[in-house]
């Protein structure tokens, strides 16, 4: 009996929809030689036929969770091929990480610059705070770039400690096409006292008596 042999290959597409970068994805930076380095792949480029668009802000921002308000660093929304995605009528909307209860502090005012600062118009702030709405008013070609500075985020106190990412969706359908390639951190500052605090171990071992304004009040 003959065994017959039969190779199969084994072809892998990616998706129009698929964007580099999305919300706490391992980020690819390329390697020697291999075509695919640093340079090109840094800003969280697409890796197929579609929209091709970035966000980065800058490394290294961290946070206390106690920040009242905290400024952000300039944001860049890149647009390498468009494809028809951002264009006039269209809407930008940067979104706070969504894993975080905090919000844009809506008294800060965002200020465009770039090649697509006058394909823009004026920036707002949804209801909750959460999301910077910016609207296109004329198409964004090849290598424009719009950058957003000015931004600052409120109420970190109520979000928990750890690394996320800003977001943008960019298609106008509300999801989030592609995350900052640069993350935020949130350091939670623990308190756990000391002596003489009033909270060292010594008084925090039960006692048969307590002393409130001088009365002395006896436990039997």
């Amino acid at each position: 009996m003959k065994t017959k042999m039969v190779t199969m290959t084994i072809g892998l597409f990616l998706s129009a929809a698929t964007v580099f970068g999305t919300e706490g994805d391992d980020r690819f930076y390329g390697g020697s030689y291999d075509g695919e380095g640093s340079a090109m792949m840094q800003h969280a480029r697409a890796l197929d036929d579609g929209p091709q668009v970035s966000l980065w802000s800058a490394p290294g921002q961290v946070f206390d969770w106690t920040a009242g308000s905290t400024a952000l660093a300039t944001l860049t929304v890149a647009v390498w091929e468009p494809h028809g995605a951002v264009t006039n009528g269209g809407t930008l909307r940067v979104n706070v990480p969504t894993a975080w209860q905090c919000r844009f502090d809506a008294g800060a005012a965002a200020a465009f610059g770039g090649s697509a600062a006058s394909k823009v118009g004026a920036a707002s702030y949804s209801g909750d705070g959460r999301i910077l709405t910016i609207p296109v008013t004329a198409d964004f070609v090849d290598n424009d770039t719009l950058t957003i500075a000015g931004l600052k985020v409120a109420n970190l106190r109520l979000s928990r400690a750890g690394t996320q990412w800003l977001g943008l969706d960019f298609e106008g359908n509300t999801a989030q096409d592609v995350c900052d390639e640069y993350a935020l951190t949130v350091n939670a500052i623990l308190w756990r006292g000391g002596a003489y605090d009033g909270g060292s171990l010594a008084t925090s071992e039960a006692m048969s008596f307590w002393t409130p304004k001088g009365t002395f009040l006896s436990i039997h």
